[in-house]
């Protein structure tokens, strides 16, 4: 068994940073009829949901069969995420339902109102309907010094950590501090990518200097998307408080 992810996640003020830049990467990318209901790769959303009251920033990823959220939280931070590929290799018939039910029973108490506010596909009703297919469930308490993961059972005695589920097709890269010239690193925007290394190599520079919080600039902006302009995505920007990272650097 293998806690790689583990080991490979960001501290949590670094990965907050992280999230916000892909956060900004998503608006940039995005088509221009995007919605927050409707939507591929990154969002970055600093109030959403709120534990007693509080401001709860959150990254979503949805691309294909696979998702993720990560929850920031004053109790520290929740990922749970899908993977299609790896959901057979440990919901299997004969467990039943019972087995998501085991590995989020171990999810801390002061984190557990997290997943309250897990929010698949923008819709809040299909909450109890997404954790049954939950290939990963990682977390990290306040003052803690490392990564914790939920671990269970299958049919066949094997003790597996949740967190291993999906990171073996690239999915948590991105909350990893990957190299561009990884291959599978920003999983969630490859099209793109594979466009920038083709014919805009300044894009790719772009990329880079947004993962690093630099300064956004119309520049960079259109590096990336030729379509759409920084004062275009100003509001939506502002939004992801990108700046309050890069403004630390």
């Amino acid at each position: 068994m293998s806690d790689k992810l583990l080991r490979d996640l960001l501290d949590p003020p670094a990965l907050l940073d992280r999230c916000r830049a892909l956060g900004v990467l998503g608006v940039i990318t995005a088509e221009e009829d995007d919605t927050d209901e409707d939507f591929w790769g990154y969002r970055f959303l600093p109030t959403h949901g709120g534990h007693q009251g509080r401001r709860c920033p959150e990254l979503a990823m949805y691309a294909q069969e696979y998702f993720f959220e990560v929850h920031f939280s004053e109790a520290g931070v929740l990922i749970a995420g899908y993977a299609e590929d790896s959901y057979s290799s440990f919901h299997s018939a004969d467990e039943g339902d019972g087995i998501w039910r085991r590995f989020l029973d171990q999810t801390p108490e002061a984190l557990k109102p997290c997943q309250d506010t897990f929010d698949p596909g923008g819709s809040p009703e299909n909450t109890e309907d997404w954790f049954p297919y939950l290939t990963c469930l990682v977390w990290r308490t306040a003052g803690s010094d490392s990564w914790q993961s939920a671990r269970v059972h299958t049919a066949d005695g094997v003790v597996t950590s949740v967190c291993d589920q999906g990171y073996d097709v690239g999915l948590y890269q991105d909350l990893t501090a990957p190299s561009l010239d990884h291959p599978e690193c920003m999983w969630a925007f490859e099209e793109q990518l594979e466009e920038l290394r083709k014919s805009r190599p300044e894009g790719l520079a772009a990329v880079r200097q947004i993962l690093e919080l630099r300064p956004l600039t119309d520049e960079l902006v259109r590096s990336i998307n030729p379509g759409r302009s920084l004062a275009d995505l100003a509001q939506s920007v502002a939004v992801q408080e990108y700046a309050k990272s890069a403004g630390r650097r």
